[in-house]
């Protein structure tokens, strides 16, 4: 999922083609964290908000200029309604979180083109 549309934005937003080896760019990366914590406490002391973060650690190298190659991470974090389960929200907050991080990365790479 996220891999696909990190491919997607840099295909559409782009005139550069995804190549196995010698490329001008090369992003590779994990996800280093993924976790929740409570937000937000209401007046009787119980949970309101929960707050779903995700972590991705990315180096990037530009063969072209190598000034430009870097190794950082970018995040993203929701937050839901603790009356909500994870597994309810989970998948529309983590489609929205690596949207987040995915424009995070694009930018960070190839906005001063």
């Amino acid at each position: 999922m996220f891999n696909n549309q990190l491919k997607d934005m840099f295909a559409s937003h782009t005139k550069l083609s995804q190549v196995r080896n010698n490329g001008d760019l090369k992003i590779e990366g994990e996800i280093t964290q993924y976790s929740q914590r409570n937000k937000s406490v209401s007046a009787s002391g119980q949970s309101a908000q929960t707050e779903l973060s995700i972590t991705v650690n990315v180096r990037f190298t530009n063969n072209v200029n190598h000034s430009e190659d870097f190794e950082r991470q970018f995040s993203s974090s929701k937050s839901y309604e603790t009356t909500q389960s994870l597994a309810t929200v989970q998948e529309e907050l983590v489609t929205q979180m690596i949207k987040d991080i995915t424009e995070q990365i694009f930018n960070a790479t190839v906005a001063n083109w």
